[in-house]
């Protein structure tokens, strides 16, 4: 399996771990940044890449770039990547994912209830890989680089490993 650094997070302490590796991912339901939102059931099938950032994070912004090279780079039958954003200021949100022309932003947890209360993160980026069948399958802490040839060599390693143990 391909090694993927970590390169940096913004952290607020310790990693906390509220779900193994195995277990069935606890997140059922997202709010969408528009007011609507979305049942991750509805995604079964596909990995879902769960990706959890703020726009005042520096290593969540600058990963930013090859966030959206990877989306292009996937096969949205197998993959879907899902950015849920921290911030608490809505407008600002929306008016940096504008400034920087960020198409996948399109989640929020503003009072943290779910990066946090649910998943126990603590520091930012922090991103969870979930199986086609709704199982975590990887936690993936600090900014990556997200387009390299390693991660997608991981990702569709990740991919087939998980239609494997679903035989």
């Amino acid at each position: 399996m391909a090694l993927v650094p970590i390169l940096s997070s913004c952290s607020d302490g310790e990693q906390v771990e509220k779900i193994k590796l195995g277990e069935l991912f606890p997140v059922t339901q997202i709010a969408r940044l528009d007011g609507g939102s979305l049942a991750l059931e509805s995604l079964r099938g596909k990995v879902i890449i769960f990706h959890l950032w703020a726009s005042w994070c520096e290593p969540c912004r600058t990963e930013l770039p090859g966030i959206e090279n990877l989306i292009k780079r996937l096969n949205p039958e197998h993959f879907v990547f899902i950015a849920l954003s921290v911030d608490d200021d809505l407008n600002l949100l929306d008016e940096f994912k504008r400034k920087y022309a960020v198409t996948f932003a399109d989640y929020v947890d503003a009072d943290r209830t779910i990066a946090e209360g649910i998943l126990g993160v603590t520091a930012y980026p922090d991103t969870f890989v979930i199986d086609q069948n709704g199982y975590l399958i990887r936690r993936m802490l600090g900014r990556h680089d997200w387009d390299s040839s390693a991660m997608i060599i991981l990702l569709e390693d990740l991919y087939e490993q998980a239609i494997e143990e679903a035989k």
